[in-house]
């Protein structure tokens, strides 16, 4: 019993880990964003450029996040494919 119990922990820190990099990622963009804005002059419109930017980086910073935890939910084929799904979306 303490065996499988250990495994799941070893399991659930690899996507535990990924979720505090890809949050504290995002919570770096957002304050850089936040600190962007309050020292613009004038506002500048945002471009459609700017939000596919932006979209991608967020992206990026979850990309593996999910890739991890598609694999511990599907297996390696779900990974797989969750892997292929991101990159046809960017």
């Amino acid at each position: 019993m303490q065996i499988s119990s250990c495994l799941a922990r070893i399991k659930n820190t690899k996507v535990v880990t990924e979720l505090v990099y890809s949050l504290s990622n995002l919570l770096v963009l957002f304050n850089d964003r936040i600190i962007t804005n309050a020292y613009q002059t004038s506002p500048s419109p945002v471009t459609t450029a700017d939000k596919l930017k932006l979209w991608l980086t967020i992206l990026e910073y979850v990309e593996v996040l999910f890739e991890v935890t598609a694999r511990q939910a599907w297996t390696d084929k779900g990974k797989w494919g969750m892997a292929a799904f991101i990159q046809m979306i960017k």
